[in-house]
């Protein structure tokens, strides 16, 4: 399994190859994502809100995509 900090210092462009190799899914960075904002995000208060459901829910429908080889675009699934 890839550490959070490998995937967080990825880049948009690093993480599209990743999903389009099936080296990492949309799902995992996510995760990734969802723990660095939970750590950090009390010190800093950046987010008002998050909606953790649907991005997940988004999350696994790109996993899907990718998986046929059907993405939305090349950054399909990438958190923004």
């Amino acid at each position: 399994m890839i550490d959070d900090d490998a995937i967080l210092s990825n880049g948009v462009r690093g993480l599209a190859a990743s999903f389009a190799s099936g080296a990492l899914t949309p799902s995992i960075a996510l995760g990734a994502f969802r723990r660095r904002i939970m750590r950090v995000n009390p010190l800093i208060n950046a987010f008002l809100s998050l909606n953790l459901n649907e991005a997940q829910s988004s999350a696994a429908l790109s996993d899907a995509r990718w998986r046929r080889g059907a993405p939305l675009s090349g950054v399909d699934g990438v958190p923004l």
